[in-house]
């Protein structure tokens, strides 16, 4: 069950983590500037709240879209150990990814500049780039949009200042590695 409006603040102000069912339950942050943003946001935050495992296995191609470029670039060398023993494609990839934290922000829409609409962006550790991270974002709190080291951008466009990247749910230079929804 989704925590109430009441919860959410209580936590917020608190510094209590909440449980991401997406992520089996694992606690992350509730990171926001202030309790106005808190209620601002709670709709998409409840949301991303619904989202289960189940959800989460379409999302799976995307983080190993990530695991390959970054390790195509770079080796094993720097993975946390047993990654390297992974099958291609696997689920057990989240096994490697640790929540940290989740906000939601309003940017331009998915292509759309003139259009806000409001993300729930999650930060968390993985196995595989210590240094930045893991970031995901959902439109509406349900749609995912975005996956990538952490930038603070809800999306590809936003980030590239291009908003033909947002066609893409992992973006990198190298196309062979670029994910579509």
């Amino acid at each position: 069950m989704s925590p109430t409006s009441t919860q959410l603040v209580t936590a917020w102000k608190e510094g209590k983590c909440i449980s991401l069912p997406y992520f089996d339950n694992s606690d992350a942050d509730l990171f926001f500037d202030n309790e106005e943003d808190v209620l601002n946001f709670e709709d998409v935050v409840q949301n991303f709240l619904i989202l289960t495992p189940k959800d989460r296995a379409s999302a799976t191609r995307h983080l190993w879209a990530y695991f390959k470029d970054f390790t195509d670039d770079v080796g094993f060398e720097w993975v946390e150990a047993g990654m390297e023993k992974l099958s291609m494609g696997s689920e057990q990839i989240w096994q490697f990814v640790t929540p940290i934290s989740i906000t939601a922000v309003e940017a331009w829409d998915v292509g759309n500049r003139d259009t806000l609409c409001k993300f729930v962006v999650l930060e968390a550790n993985c196995g595989w780039e210590v240094e930045h991270g893991l970031s995901m974002s959902w439109r509406n709190g349900t749609e995912l949009v975005k996956v990538s080291e952490y930038d603070g951008h809800a999306t590809h466009g936003h980030a590239y200042d291009d908003l033909s990247k947002d066609s893409f749910v992992y973006y990198s230079t190298n196309p062979e590695m670029c994910t579509k929804p």
